[in-house]
């Protein structure tokens, strides 16, 4: 685990601690509206939990397990994430009070991009939820998403 160091030399091991301590300490991050910034962190661990999801099912792709029966699909929890995002947190969580992406934009522009990346066929998220386009679009277009992104 890499820590990131402040400016006291102490290192934040915990990504949602690094957050907050840039939020506090280099440049806003989560909107500065309580209930906004509920929404967006809300909508941010979801995000989280939609790569997460998306994550185990590439690994699982090809791995056959007593528990397939048992347990809800890996596609099944990202989908119904997705819906669930879409239908509470479009509009309150994915934007500040400026209409600028939050950090739970970003974190679905990662999981969107993964689901192209590794699971393309397997997940349409652009037919589960296609109000994200216009968002995931946009996101594409920022620089720290060009540079980073894979070859396909």
């Amino acid at each position: 685990m890499v820590a990131t160091p402040t400016e006291k030399g102490q290192g934040i091991p915990d990504s949602s601690a690094i957050l907050e301590y840039l939020d506090e300490n280099v440049t806003q991050i989560w909107p500065k509206q309580a209930q906004l910034r509920i929404n967006a962190r809300v909508a941010s661990n979801l995000c989280t939990g939609i790569l997460t999801a998306a994550v185990k099912e590439f690994l699982n792709q090809n791995t056959k397990s007593p528990f397939n029966n048992f347990t809800e699909s890996n596609t099944e929890v990202i989908q119904r994430t997705l819906l669930f995002l879409a239908k509470h947190y479009r509009e309150n969580g994915l934007y500040d009070e400026k209409s600028a992406p939050t950090q739970a934009a970003f974190d679905l522009a990662i999981a969107l991009s993964y689901l192209d990346f590794r699971l393309k066929e397997k997940m349409v998220w652009r037919k589960i939820v296609p109000g994200f386009e216009s968002l995931f679009n946009q996101m594409m277009e920022l620089e720290a998403f060009q540079k980073t992104q894979p070859s396909l």
